[in-house]
């Protein structure tokens, strides 16, 4: 299975073998990227024995093996051994369930964006940090609502990175209230502040009703 040509062109797939027993024996084989020997577990050539071994700590409900699992990002099991009779007994049934799940969770990422994204969400991150909170703000609003990135990564990743942004908006929106009364004038700068920087967040529509209240009251004070 894991060297049959058809099964090794999902490369956005990463095969997990679990089995109790390391009394396969070994043998040496090459490896074909770093091309030196190595040992290996006679029943799977492409791991060795701990490798199999290792995978047990991963606790799948099952009552009989062998039994296949795929899962997604997260590690929650898609598709489970009795979701079909033999499906995962060939390698024409396997590559029609890895296709079925790929349709659900869309495109993997190419490897050249993946790293973009990573690296700009931890410069927004950065950014957040150092107080420059539009940059922030813009960075994971235009990747939240990237339809190129996998649902998996707008609802998990970057919807909890929007949610963090909410957090800092409204504390900066009631820190602005707090001030309303010993310092007003900084009070509205703050808001304006949240009103602008969190632009298309909840943050900035609250920081926006406090602008126009605070703007009309004093203007109504001047006349």
């Amino acid at each position: 299975m894991l060297q049959n040509a058809e099964f090794v062109k999902y490369e956005d797939v990463v095969p997990c073998i679990a089995h109790r027993t390391k009394n396969h024996g070994s043998t040496e084989v090459v490896d074909p990227r770093t091309k030196q020997t190595r040992k290996s577990c006679e029943k799977y050539p492409s791991i060795s024995c701990d490798i199999h071994e290792a995978f047990l700590s991963v606790r799948l409900e099952h009552s009989y093996t062998p039994a296949s699992f795929i899962c997604g990002p997260d590690g929650a099991p898609l598709v489970k051994p009795d979701d079909a009779k033999g499906w995962d007994r060939s390698v024409a049934g396997l590559v029609k369930k890895l296709q079925e799940v790929q349709q659900k969770l869309g495109r993997p990422l190419p490897r050249a964006l993946h790293d973009k994204v990573l690296a700009d969400l931890e410069e927004a991150d950065q950014s957040l940090a150092d107080e420059k909170y539009e940059k922030a703000v813009k960075t994971v609003q235009k990747y939240a609502e990237d339809k190129r990135l996998p649902a998996s990564m707008r609802e998990g990743r970057l919807k909890a990175k929007l949610a963090a942004l909410e957090a800092k908006g409204d504390e900066l929106v009631e820190a602005a209230r707090a001030k309303r009364d010993s310092a007003p004038e900084e009070a509205l700068k703050l808001a304006k502040r949240v009103q602008r920087d969190w632009k298309g967040l909840e943050a900035a529509k609250k920081a926006a009703e406090l602008v126009k209240d605070w703007e009309g009251s004093a203007g109504a004070e001047k006349s």
